[in-house]
């Protein structure tokens, strides 16, 4: 039946398939396998809401959408959001329901929407690739079965494994090689000029997406909003936070959660004592060792910006491997930090290994903090403070190479700029944003000369999915 359907709409709106899955954001081939049967998905497939999406969105630009309502047997005048609930319906009509059991299996659905979305990508990647199963195994040293696995929702491996970053490597060289960076585009609703090799695996593999994105565009405003209030805390004194002990401290080794904690400490500390001009922080490792102790993070917080007011400047390049909700807690933990104007804030561009994490804190010339753990062993790890000049020289060269392939996260602004092209502009919880495709603006209604900007493609995309969210209200 939703075949059926699906060709009988696709003739009245007079579409080819190309200008439907342009709208839609997806691979033309997508629409092709649903008009020949070759996919049966759900009424509340992502794919099926693309679809809906596209050719409501097509009928529109072409003034047919009132053709449309009366195929479907709704009134006229009907808004977006009841055309294509309405079309959904119309779609699916005389289909077999699917009953659910939700008490008895939440977890296996859950479970089932997960790697039926992550099949979709796989399938979507290999299409936009233009490889076949056969073909990515040879490219790959597989079995054609372990590729059919992923493209069918059957493989349920982690994100970080080592198969995951060996096909998306091969999928990203393949789809650069073929010159299909514009179909990948539409694919990921990622810009082109924005796409690269760790922003693709991060989608391909990423279950964020199930779970709507705009909870964390939420969580950001939020926070933002209250920001004039949190600028108003009072840290302790400088000489209240660190002991003389820790800052004399000859250690070269500092042990588990505990040991970096106090290695942090001297290493904020020292510097705010010789008024050092620069600071280059990276990690990849879970954020537990800060956020996880209440105590700890606002003596972290307190150093860190008695660092900003002396003048030190901060350089820091966050992981993109890192899912919505750990990037989001980032920047609101360094908000205030963010707000001085004294933050570079980057997200690299390149996966990191799956096997271990890594962490380099450095203040060039002085010290460094330096580790390799195996992930998930981190609380036990090892976290060596180094001091000499070969170990700094070395250290520096490696987040220079690191900086060179990251992109800017975060911009603090003061200049009004004005944004060119299509935004979308809202009023709401005391913030004025403005919304691109590719560029978010948020400033504060009592402070409009302060601006934050974000362009990475994933906090763009949540606060998409938030204005659209708005619009649905």
């Amino acid at each position: 039946m939703f075949t059926d359907r699906l060709n009988e709409i696709m003739i009245l709106s007079g579409a080819k398939n190309r200008q439907i899955a342009e709208n839609a954001g997806y691979d033309p081939s997508t629409l092709t396998h649903l008009r020949k049967g070759k996919r049966t998905p759900g009424p509340d497939s992502p794919t099926v809401s693309k679809t809906i999406k596209g050719i409501c969105l097509y009928m529109s630009q072409t003034g047919n959408a009132d053709k449309l309502c009366k195929k479907i047997n709704i009134p006229q005048a009907s808004n977006r959001k009841t055309i294509q609930n309405a079309l959904r319906e119309w779609l699916f009509e005389g289909s077999t329901p699917v009953i659910k059991e939700k008490a008895k299996k939440s977890k296996s659905s859950t479970a089932k929407n997960v790697n039926r979305i992550l099949a979709e990508r796989f399938d979507g990647a290999m299409n936009v690739a233009e490889l076949s199963n056969h073909r990515l195994s040879l490219l790959a040293h597989v079995d054609p079965s372990v590729i059919s696995r992923y493209r069918s929702g059957l493989h349920t491996s982690g994100k970080n494994s080592d198969m995951e970053k060996h096909l998306s490597m091969i999928l990203w060289q393949r789809i650069t090689e073929v010159s299909r960076l514009r179909e990948l585009s539409i694919l990921t609703d990622i810009s082109e000029d924005a796409l690269d090799e760790a922003l693709f695996f991060n989608w391909l593999y990423d279950t964020d997406k199930i779970i709507s994105n705009d909870i964390y565009a939420e969580k950001l405003l939020v926070a933002f909003g209250s920001f004039t209030k949190r600028a108003g805390m009072i840290f302790p004194d400088f000489n209240e936070l660190v002991s003389p002990d820790i800052l004399e401290s000859k250690a070269e080794t500092y042990y588990g959660y505990d040991g970096i904690r106090e290695a942090v400490i001297r290493f904020l500390g020292t510097a705010i004592q010789g008024t050092h001009k620069d600071l280059l922080l990276y990690s990849d490792q879970n954020m537990d060792w800060m956020t996880g102790d209440r105590k700890f993070l606002t003596m972290w917080a307190a150093l860190m910006s008695e660092c900003v007011k002396r003048g030190t400047k901060i350089q820091i390049i966050h992981n993109i491997n890192r899912g919505l909700d750990e990037m989001c807690d980032a920047i609101i933990s360094w908000l205030p930090i963010y707000m001085s104007g004294m933050v570079e804030s980057y997200y690299c561009t390149q996966v990191s290994s799956g096997q271990f994490s890594h962490t380099i804190f450095l203040d060039p010339g002085n010290a460094c903090i330096k580790a390799m753990n195996v992930k998930g062993n981190e609380d036990d790890g090892i976290y060596l403070y180094l001091t000499h000049d070969k170990e700094l020289s070395i250290c520096f060269k490696e987040f220079q190479r690191m900086l060179d392939n990251s992109r800017s996260l975060v911009r603090i602004s003061t200049s009004n700029k004005t944004i060119e092209g299509d935004f979308t502009e809202i009023n709401d919880l005391n913030l004025n944003l403005l919304i691109r495709r590719d560029l978010v603006r948020i400033s504060l209604n009592s402070s409009p000369d302060l601006f934050l900007e974000f362009s990475h493609p994933m906090m763009c995309r949540a606060f998409r999915e938030y204005a659209n969210r708005l619009h649905d209200v």
